[in-house]
């Protein structure tokens, strides 16, 4: 950091309340497919892909190079999710 930087305001106890209930709520959906991770983007819907699966369970799908490879995030990428 710069020490010659003027100093940013403190957010306000309310605002890093709400921001805090927001990131606890987000925290708790499970990804649909492993069950295991929270999902990519909480702050998307659920009939999305970030907002359904795990970072982990995309990559690997993503990176599954088999021709019968077929899973739901596949399944939910076809209907447009």
């Amino acid at each position: 950091m710069d020490p010659d930087a003027p100093a940013l305001p403190a957010p306000r106890e309310s605002v890093m309340r709400r921001v805090l209930a927001a990131l606890k709520a987000w925290g708790t959906t499970p990804c649909a497919h492993c069950g295991n991770e929270p999902v990519a983007r909480p702050d998307m819907p659920r009939g999305t892909i970030d907002g359904r699966f795990c970072g982990g369970c995309i990559a690997r799908c993503l990176d599954d190079s088999q021709r019968d490879h077929w899973c739901p995030i596949d399944a939910l990428g076809a209907a447009g999710g």
